[in-house]
């Protein structure tokens, strides 16, 4: 292991460390800092929205620095590069003209969470494993935060909820799950309407228990 990639190693470590006591608000901030010591410039972290439709920018207490007004509060899935890193989970660049910047996906196994942008233009940053560790990471913080953070409904959100659909998405298991051997997928629609319709899912052993419920 080189210097380079030893400083990374502690920074992800350090990161782990800050967490126990960090809220959801403070993560964008936290992981900016912690990154930029590393080589990593201007982390930026995009959640996608309930229907998986838009990219929105988290940016609790983070300062974005020069060029801030450049950075967009939300993207579009269809028809961005940004979108496309969230839709294939792979690993981006920016533009073909602009060096120095990646779309990173979000991954939480095989979750799609949203999206990092990491860097800035002309800076020199290779798209190594280190990236998708930094991801990887990121996710599993802001999978430990989400449940008890306002700010990330609101954010993931773009219209009221009624009553009814948010006590269900409250009881729902997370849409996708995996291991080595199986995959499952599921979405409720319409989104912020859903009433009595649900689906579930359980893991025993070698067995895989599954139901959909229709209300009517």
């Amino acid at each position: 292991m080189n210097s380079a990639e030893a400083a990374r190693t502690r920074v992800l470590a350090e990161l782990i460390a800050a967490s126990h006591l960090m809220t959801l608000e403070q993560l964008p901030g936290m992981v900016a800092s912690h990154a930029a010591g590393v080589g990593w410039p201007q982390v930026l972290i995009y959640l996608a929205d309930l229907q998986q439709v838009r990219l929105h920018l988290l940016a609790g207490n983070l300062d974005v620095g020069p060029g801030g007004a450049d950075v967009p509060a939300e993207l579009s899935v269809e028809g961005t590069v940004a979108g496309r890193a969230f839709q294939l989970g792979k690993v981006f660049p920016a533009s073909a003209s602009a060096k120095g910047q990646w779309w990173v996906p979000l991954l939480d196994g095989t979750e799609r969470l949203g999206v990092l942008r990491v860097g800035v233009p002309g800076a020199h940053i290779e798209a190594d494993e280190d990236l998708n560790k930094l991801a990887g990471l990121v996710a599993l913080l802001l999978v430990s935060k989400r449940d008890t953070s306002d700010s990330y409904s609101r954010l993931v959100r773009r219209r009221r909820m009624e009553v009814s659909a948010e006590m269900e998405w409250q009881l729902m298991p997370p849409r996708t799950f995996a291991t080595d051997r199986v995959l499952i997928s599921a979405i409720m629609e319409p989104a912020y309407q859903v009433s009595g319709d649900a689906f579930d899912y359980a893991l025993a052993d070698e067995t895989v228990h599954l139901s959909v419920f229709d209300a009517m």
